[in-house]
Order: structure tokens, then sequence, then C-alpha cells
């Protein structure tokens, strides 16, 4: 079943619902979560839930957000809530693993890619639970990821910096070139020249719609094939 953006996804029980970058757009993530409310579907974020955050402090509100539902996905009406690690966690993994705690090199790259320093030590308090954050999720013959995958690399062999960081040749490629993998579900790369966007193509599926600028966040049923946004 090919993918298909629609205006009116449908939700069951037991399905798993895939969700692009947030960027700290705490109030895209209420209304996702308000719209699979009572559905008793299993949400799965696809990395960089943090990092360019429209208004102060919305990295640490994401983050907060995601770790209650996932503790307690029944209190909304949910069979799970599961995260992977993206760039930007892997970048303020870095920055927080840096020698000391002065400015470091760590720390500067995360800055630049749109850390936010005034949060860092309340953000802090994460960081064990984020360096748990899985680098991907295989079903079947998807892979839940969140950049892509190195082509014509084992699974097993696919390194960190491929799994959270890798563009090319990944999505200028037909076949994903994986043994045992058919089709990619993943964020990571948004269309900055047409804001909300969603590239699904047959072998992949890229969630990242740039929530950040865009003011749109994009999910992704893998049981009944519907890609959705909420805005």
């Amino acid at each position: 079943m090919k993918p298909k953006l629609t205006e009116k996804p449908t939700f069951n029980p037991g399905d798993l619902v895939a969700v692009g970058d947030v960027h700290g757009r705490f109030d895209l993530v209420w209304k996702l979560i308000a719209k699979l409310r009572d559905t008793g579907v299993h949400l799965l974020f696809l990395g960089d839930l943090i990092d360019r955050a429209q208004q102060k402090g919305g990295d640490v509100f994401v983050l907060n957000i995601v770790k209650s539902i996932m503790d307690d996905p029944a209190q909304y009406g949910l069979a799970s809530v599961n995260a992977l690690r993206g760039n930007h966690e892997q970048m303020f993994l870095d920055a927080v693993d840096s020698d000391s705690d002065d400015w470091t090199d760590s720390i500067d790259l995360w800055v630049h890619n749109g850390g936010a320093i005034d949060s860092f030590i309340e953000m802090k308090s994460h960081a064990e639970w984020i360096r748990k954050l899985p680098l991907f999720i295989r079903v079947e013959d998807t892979v839940f990821v969140h950049a892509g995958l190195r082509p014509n690399v084992p699974l097993e062999n696919q390194t960190r910096t491929d799994l959270v960081w890798v563009r090319e040749p990944f999505l200028s490629r037909g076949p994903v070139g994986v043994h045992g993998i058919a089709r990619v579900i993943h964020g990571h790369t948004p269309d900055f020249e047409n804001p909300g966007r969603v590239d699904i193509r047959k072998n992949r599926v890229n969630l990242d719609s740039g929530a950040f600028f865009s003011g749109i966040l994009t999910g992704y049923n893998h049981n009944t094939g519907h890609v959705f946004q909420v805005r």
C-alpha cells in the first residue's frame, strides 16, 4: 500500500503512528495528542524533538510532554508512546558530555544548530532519558529512523552517524538498497522552498515538514497508509 496524504485519516487501536521532527513546537504536539487521544494507537516520534524552538522554553516543554505521555500513555488513550534519537538529540548529548561546563566545540555546534543555551541546565535533567532512546525501529520490511539508511550497508552495520545524519545518497535512490528493507519512514530533511510539503515515495516517506518554520507537523499511520498533518 503506497502511503497517501489525506485530510481525513483513520486510526484504530493497535495502529502504529509515526511523527516527524517537532523542534520545540509544543503547541503542535498538543494538537497531535488531541487528534490521537483515545484511539489506542502506538505513537512514535522520529527524533529531533528539540532545537530551533520558536518560543522560549519550547524544547523543555516538548521534552516534558513527551516523557509524560511515554510514562503514562493510557492517560491519553494511547497504547504506547516511544521516541527515536535524532541528530539534534545527539548534538545535545555531545554538548552534555563535553569535558567541562565551559564553552566547547560541542556546545558551539549544538547552539549553532538551534540549541537553546538558556535552557541547557534544565534540559540536562533529561540527558539520560534521551541517551536511552533507540536509533531505529524495524517493523517487518519497514524501518522507522530519524535520517535514513546508508545504501548497500546491512541494517546491523549502519552506524549512529548514518542513522541520525545521512542524506545522500539515501535521498536520491530508488530502492532502499538494504537487504530485507523495502521502505524507510524518516524525517531530518525539510523542504525549505515548499514549507509543509511531504515527500512520499514508494521506497520512503519523509515526515519532516519543517514544523519550526512551517507550523505544520506531519504523521503517518503505518497500518492504513494515511499521511496526515496538524497545524
